[in-house]
């Protein structure tokens, strides 16, 4: 099994070492693909780059996520590398940003619905750290877990119980007044999704300015919070 250091991925893009790179990829991309197509998307897609820069790198469930941007800032390659080094996801994509919105800062002060130390595993200013970022209503949202080992979870990823986020404390993120809230949707088995009630379980709570913050994805029956009860 051929497998491609990721610090020299881009490189090699660039170098056209594409015979090389096409067999650090997973056979599921493989099977995605051809080494003919791959060769001549990833060649017109190199047009004009003079390089690569990293813009991120993650790390969850074993894998490692890293993120380049080329020296136009103008396009990005995204791809997962398991610990063999081989890739198991690839995106080359042009680089869309939002830099308007992004600019624009609340008037409050807000603190992350947490305690203690979490991890951001979607949340950030490009698609490819945040799948909510191409959407305007949620595009400065943060999917937040817990982690030990790099792992989400203990024994089973079927069950909530055990996840280490599960069952764990939920606080306000800024003083308000709790304006809606969902407290009565089944919680969802693990690698499933409840396409009816996206947000699942979740409060809103009213801040100075009219600003509003909303916690989602909640367990069932656990907001000890009414509607219209002020929170700090």
């Amino acid at each position: 099994m051929y497998s491609i250091e990721p610090d020299e991925f881009t490189k090699a893009l660039l170098d056209e070492d594409f015979e090389n790179v096409y067999e650090a990829l997973s056979n599921q991309l493989k099977n995605i693909i051809s080494s003919e197509d791959f060769i001549e998307t990833v060649r017109t897609f190199n047009k004009a780059v003079d390089y690569y820069q990293v813009e991120s790198i993650t790390n969850i469930q074993g894998l490692v996520h890293y993120v380049w941007s080329d020296n136009t800032r103008k396009n990005a390659i995204s791809a997962i590398f398991d610990n063999s080094n081989q890739v198991h996801q690839l995106f080359l994509k042009p680089f869309i940003t939002f830099p308007e919105s992004d600019s624009i800062l609340s008037k409050n002060r807000y603190s992350m619905p947490i305690e203690g130390e979490w991890s951001v595993v979607w949340g950030g200013l490009n698609e490819f750290i945040n799948h909510h970022y191409q959407f305007e209503n949620q595009r400065y949202a943060y999917d937040l877990v817990q982690m030990k080992n790099n792992l989400t979870y203990k024994e089973t990823p079927t069950h909530n119980e055990d996840y280490f986020a599960f069952n764990e404390k939920v606080i306000a993120p800024a003083t308000g007044k709790v304006i809606e809230i969902i407290d009565d949707i089944p919680d969802n088995n693990p690698g499933t999704m409840n396409e009816e009630h996206l947000l699942g379980n979740a409060v809103i709570i009213e801040h100075d300015y009219k600003e509003y913050s909303l916690i989602a994805h909640l367990k069932q029956g656990s907001i000890p919070v009414h509607k219209g009860q002020f929170v700090e």
